[in-house]
């Protein structure tokens, strides 16, 4: 079969970005770039903008992720799918879930700096996200973190019925600046499970949608 010089071209092209070139077009600004002060900060929108990676909570089996899922995103063409069947992630079945990580990859997070986002003056960090999560099961997101485990992030949690009326915007309030200021996980999506009194019972996990993540003011 031959190949035509716009056929070629194209191919040079997608090999040598690692982001679509129809984003590019249309969102020239680069990979993990952060905007001017007086901007919202759009981390994933049809793909990662922040230049680092995804992670699993914990890394083990019975999960799966997908950031580039076509099936129905809220916007755009694509959005983030995360499934956990319940079984059993590293000795436990209470939570799983997954995060942004300032990192490319977990392995890297220990040797990769903290990002100071303090100056931009962002509040808030927004999702769309729907779901269907099994009994006693909610979804709850959490950021930004520093990594340590010693501080509590602030959280929002939203129950499967929510997540079960189809795409809804959320919004994590974060009232203090201080709290972006040694970012090292940009938000986390943990499925949490609670077991009825006096069981030991598991529970059968769930799939959530998410798109539009964005810090903002």
């Amino acid at each position: 079969m031959k190949l035509s010089l716009r056929m070629v071209l194209c191919g040079l092209i997608l090999a040598a970005c690692d982001r679509h070139p129809l984003d590019q077009l249309m969102d020239p600004v680069p990979s993990g770039a952060v905007p001017s002060a007086a901007a919202n900060w759009v981390l994933y929108d049809d793909e990662l903008e922040t230049g680092g990676g995804f992670y699993l909570i914990p890394e083990a089996a019975n999960q799966t992720l997908t950031d580039h899922d076509a099936s129905g995103p809220a916007f755009g063409r694509k959005s983030i799918a995360y499934n956990w069947n319940g079984g059993e992630v590293n000795g436990q079945h209470l939570f799983a879930g997954f995060g942004l990580l300032v990192a490319q990859q977990i392995a890297q997070d220990a040797s990769t700096p903290p990002r100071n986002l303090s100056a931009y003056g962002f509040t808030k960090i927004t999702f769309w996200a729907k779901g269907a999560l099994s009994e006693n099961t909610i979804l709850r997101a959490e950021g930004p973190a520093d990594g340590t485990g010693s501080t509590i992030s602030p959280r929002l949690e939203i129950s499967a019925d929510l997540l079960a009326g189809g795409w809804a915007k959320y919004a994590l309030l974060v009232p203090n600046p201080a709290a972006f200021a040694s970012v090292k996980q940009y938000v986390n999506f943990t499925l949490i499970y609670t077991q009825p009194t006096g069981t030991t019972l598991a529970g059968e996990g769930g799939t959530v949608d998410i798109d539009q993540i964005a810090y903002e003011h």
